[in-house]
């Protein structure tokens, strides 16, 4: 490890180890080798951007430090199969660092100001198999981390973002009364998503349904084989469309258009999804007019997206 990004996991045990400042995030766990942790600590963004930067070119194996290696010797070596990447691999962002490396401090934090969730969804949307739906990634082996990241970033869209009322529609189904139809999603997140999931691996093309739930997640029902992402989402569309049974679609508009939803973004930077949600929402309300009515509001809708714009 280079000595620059040596002196934040240094100065991190410090704190960790020394600062009797941390009381308010103290938590209990029943884990076997603590009783207590430190959770959703806010580090400051100066701190945590010169960590990533100091770390970016140095080499790891894992995205989660906390668990997963291999400690035969009596001391952390990478697990069979993991691949010796730079960080920025496994922590594309300052976020994805800070966040990840010691296990759910990570938050859905671009909805943080403005969220239709509790700290303990966030929380929950970060672990293998989460009290939310139960629901297992790893249901055909261990998804690759990078691959992860996009359904953890999923959830959090899903459960946190206030910009999603255009697209709720009613169902009438025995586990949920709503659900989102066709949220356009930005090009470039589809894209990635597909990129970053396309060699792990699955058995299903639709994961809302059809699973063996018999022993509480999860599991692949008798009859599928599993096969690589891309081999049952030949397409960023078909990943997109297919996984969730149209909960997105799959937009010909690119990230800061002010036409598609962001799965994720810099809060610092401001939602933009504020603007797209209120492109749709005047849109849809100018369906509900009167025919002759409807190409002003149209016209209106796109005028002020333009000056939201600027």
């Amino acid at each position: 490890m280079e000595p620059a990004c040596k002196r934040h996991f240094i100065q991190d045990t410090c704190l960790y180890e020394c600062s009797p400042n941390l009381g308010p995030w103290i938590r209990e766990v029943n884990q076997r080798w603590r009783k207590e942790r430190v959770l959703g600590v806010p580090l400051c963004k100066e701190d945590c951007q010169s960590w990533w930067e100091d770390c970016r070119t140095s080499y790891t194996c894992k995205s989660n430090w906390h668990k997963g290696w291999n400690w035969t010797s009596g001391y952390n070596q990478c697990p069979v199969k993991a691949a010796c990447h730079r960080f920025d691999f496994y922590f594309p962002t300052p976020a994805a660092l800070c966040n990840e490396i010691w296990s759910h401090s990570y938050k859905c934090s671009p909805w943080k100001k403005n969220a239709c969730c509790f700290v303990n969804t966030s929380i929950e949307a970060h672990k293998d198999i989460s009290s939310l739906y139960r629901f297992d990634w790893d249901h055909c082996g261990k998804m690759e981390p990078a691959c992860k990241r996009h359904f953890i970033q999923d959830t959090c869209l899903y459960e946190c973002s206030p910009n999603l009322g255009p697209w709720i529609r009613e169902v009438n189904q025995s586990w949920r009364k709503e659900r989102i139809l066709n949220v356009p999603l930005c090009k470039e997140d589809c894209q990635s998503w597909w990129e970053d999931c396309r060699t792990s691996y699955t058995c299903k093309s639709n994961w809302h349904r059809g699973w063996d739930w018999t022993s509480g997640s999860n599991k692949c029902p008798t009859g599928t084989i599993c096969r690589t992402f891309e081999a049952y989402f030949p397409t960023p569309a078909a990943l997109c469309e297919g996984l969730w049974s149209h909960s997105y679609k799959l937009s010909n508009y690119s990230r800061g258009s002010g036409r598609c939803i962001q799965m994720w973004f810099d809060p610092a930077l401001g939602n933009p999804n504020e603007e797209v949600a209120r492109f749709y929402a005047l849109a849809l309300t100018a369906e509900a007019w009167p025919q002759g009515i409807r190409p002003l509001l149209l016209c209106l809708a796109l005028m002020l997206s333009l000056w939201l714009h600027d």
